[in-house]
């Protein structure tokens, strides 16, 4: 059975958005996850007759995606080939906490007010006119420890990562030559609704994958593990002096005016693949909608593609 998942005989919930929940559709259609016995054809016919759709027939568990009239879900959940369904839920992008030695762990709320406290000292130092290089230094390799393992493992050469994520921008200068491909998994219809300027109207966009007005948060997950690219520096800069001071092994002279720096991921020569499950907003995205990525990840490997 699929973990989770509430046996046909339990009440689901029908309200058109309970907390937490994939809201119902503009149509009334409440969107479920059912666990069933395959082949789905009978099945998917059953629920085509009571008015409803099919999202996704999983490949990898005995589940299928559905929306279904609130009305209808009863005479759903009564037939024999359903063992246990539940509401779709919404999901969010993650932030993981991170342990840094010296610092502890931190999660996303403590990593914001580091963020802010450094650029608030920045703003002060230029206010002051002086002493403005920052206090300390997390250079990636602290975090990660990969740089130990670079030559050993070919920098991660021959590895596919698959970021399932808000998509990828394969032009961005650190993933040049990194991104295979991508799958965009997001309906149109629903990114065409987001009013992202807020001014009461839907924008009325829709984006690929490989789009750059697509949230950052994929390009940036996929920096973190294949990007690579030197930044050139003045020499005098605020970065550079700060680097010079508290991670002087991150950066190289190229001449007596500049550094540069090599901005690494923890697998620079892997390639990526972007499926893009999030809207180009960096909202949320249904459970079955990730779960899908993760199928379609799963049949690709086992494929060899």
């Amino acid at each position: 059975s699929v973990p989770g998942l509430a046996a046909p005989a339990a009440t689901v919930d029908l309200s058109p958005a309970p907390g937490g929940a994939v809201p119902a559709t503009a149509d009334g259609q409440i969107p479920l996850i059912l666990e069933a016995r395959p082949p789905y054809a009978g099945l998917a016919a059953r629920v085509a007759a009571l008015g409803g759709r099919v999202e996704h027939a999983f490949e990898h568990i005995d589940a299928l995606a559905v929306t279904i009239p609130a009305e209808r879900v009863p005479a759903l959940l009564a037939d024999p080939q359903v063992i246990a369904a539940q509401r779709q839920k919404l999901i969010k992008r993650a932030v993981a906490p991170v342990e840094i030695p010296g610092l502890g762990r931190l999660d996303e709320e403590a990593m914001r007010d580091a963020m802010r406290d450094v650029a608030g000292r920045l703003q002060e130092s230029e206010r002051r006119g002086g002493g403005s290089e920052l206090e300390t230094f997390l250079g990636y390799d602290i975090v990660t420890g990969a740089s130990a393992v670079w030559e050993d493992a070919g920098f991660g050469e021959g590895a596919t990562v698959v970021v399932v994520d808000t998509g990828i921008f394969p032009a961005h200068p650190l993933l040049a030559g990194s991104v295979a491909g991508g799958l965009n998994l997001v309906p149109a219809a629903e990114e065409e609704r987001i009013d992202a300027n807020r001014d009461g109207t839907p924008d009325g966009h829709a984006f690929d994958w490989d789009a750059v007005e697509n949230h950052y948060h994929g390009t940036a997950v996929g920096s973190l593990i294949a990007g690579h690219g030197d930044l050139i520096l003045p020499a005098a800069s605020r970065l550079a002096r700060s680097l010079a001071i508290h991670s002087p092994e991150s950066i190289e002279p190229v001449d007596s005016l500049t550094v540069r720096v090599s901005l690494m991921g923890t697998a620079p020569a892997a390639t990526l693949y972007a499926i893009k499950v999030f809207p180009y907003d960096g909202g949320e995205a249904p459970d079955a909608r990730v779960a899908a990525a993760l199928d379609e990840v799963i049949r690709m490997r086992r494929s060899g593609e």
